[in-house]
């Protein structure tokens, strides 16, 4: 049965007395004239988000599984390096990252906005400083020969960091949301006051926002890559406040599964009730959509480019929610046959994934840089893939070539 959308949660919530407030907490996501790329909006909240039209509609939340995160691009010229990017931070007041990290913790690099607060867009924001600041800062290591490729991944890696924070403040707003539809008695809001500690947010919460952040890299689909990126970001998080620096320890599927337990009744137990629910036996882990794969599609995501930073330096984000229509050069059609007759069907079921999502399991697509601006490849299976090329005069897809691994320079 698919989820509802937020949309349709916040009407039901309506109900509830108190559940909803006019008032935000921060002036964070007053877009105003800020520059802004919306990467994401789910298809049923567009009429109430004031944002510009994205690449693509947002897929429905029956459709094919999908990775955990958008596959979010980083177009860059081939000048740019981890120096520029740095005296840039540098000239904007965004390059004191150790102090930032160590003094605020993940939620300095991007935030998410409740849908309990009324008055503003809800969703997920990503800082350009912070992914700029991560990739340049935390994911320092070397993983390709080529500069801009190796560069162009950094940012990826920055944003699907970030973006995984802010998406379990999402999922755990959406397991509150559960407990008020459930018992008619509000608690987000409560809760967000009550379990907070000195330092102002609920510690155990931005713990499981960074394990969920860190489990993300143990799926990179090179096994090296995704550890050296994962133990740059352990250290980084290690070096974060209290609450945030514990992510570590909560990792471990049967830790994370616990710890997000625990938090569902810590939420249920600042809530007005007379009876709560007993820990023995109650599954708390219930009132979560799904902790471990938290479906992104259900919350909207922006880039926020403060200052014009990413402009300046020649970034461009992209994400390109879907390829509906491909056709194929005839030096494709040829590759595809010396292939075999299993290719064909593998290929058919690799077109019919992209018409749904880019982000479909197992797909793995990305710019390929080595084709040249407008080239992408996506995995057909383990053995083989395709390069296809995205003319934007026309919106266009054609597919070029496709080939085992080795053959098409992977």
């Amino acid at each position: 049965m698919p989820l509802p959308h937020i949309s349709a949660v916040r009407e039901s919530l309506a109900d509830v007395r108190n559940a909803l407030i006019d008032a935000p907490w921060t002036t964070n996501v007053d877009l105003g004239d800020i520059p802004h790329v919306p990467i994401h909006r789910p298809t049923q909240d567009a009429a109430e988000a004031p944002l510009s039209a994205v690449d693509a509609p947002a897929p429905r939340t029956d459709e094919a599984p999908v990775d955990d995160d958008p596959s979010i691009i980083f177009e860059i010229p081939p000048e740019l390096d981890a120096r520029l990017i740095r005296d840039a931070l540098g000239r904007t007041g965004g390059g004191d990252f150790e102090r930032l990290n160590e003094a605020i913790g993940t939620d300095a690099l991007g935030w998410y906005f409740p849908f309990h607060y009324q008055i503003a867009q809800h969703g997920i924001y990503l800082s350009s400083k912070g992914i700029l600041q991560l990739a340049a800062q935390c994911f320092n290591r070397k993983y390709s020969d080529d500069p801009t490729e190796d560069l162009s991944r950094k940012l990826r890696y920055s944003a699907h960091a970030i973006l995984r924070h802010e998406a379990f403040h999402f999922a755990a707003e959406c397991m509150a949301a559960n407990w008020e539809l459930a018992t008619g008695a509000p608690c987000y809001i409560r809760a967000r006051t009550q379990l907070r500690g000195t330092a102002g947010y609920v510690e155990q919460e931005e713990a499981l926002a960074n394990a969920y952040m860190l489990r993300g890299f143990r799926w990179i689909s090179s096994v090296t890559e995704g550890a050296r990126a994962a133990q740059s970001l352990k250290a980084y998080v290690k070096k974060q406040p209290v609450g945030y620096n514990r992510g570590p320890d909560y990792v471990a599927t049967d830790r994370y599964e616990f710890g997000c337990r625990d938090l569902a009744f810590n939420y249920n137990r600042q809530m007005d009730l007379e009876w709560f629910a007993p820990r023995a036996t109650f599954d708390s882990a219930a009132l979560y959509p799904n902790a471990t794969r938290i479906d992104w599609r259900r919350c909207p995501i922006i880039i926020l480019d403060e200052g014009g930073l990413m402009a300046a330096l020649g970034i461009v984000p992209r994400f390109i929610g879907k390829v509906a229509d491909i056709a194929e050069s005839s030096v494709f059609g040829r590759q595809l046959a010396q292939l075999g007759t299993g290719y064909s069907r593998k290929w058919q079921a690799t077109k019919e994934k992209l018409r749904q999502s880019t982000s479909a399991r197992g797909l793995d697509f990305k710019p390929w840089k080595k084709g040249g601006n407008g080239c992408f490849s996506v995995r057909v299976d383990r053995d083989v893939r395709a390069h296809l090329r995205n003319h934007l005069a026309t919106q266009t897809w054609l597919a070029e070539e496709i080939g085992r691994h080795d053959a098409m320079g992977h």
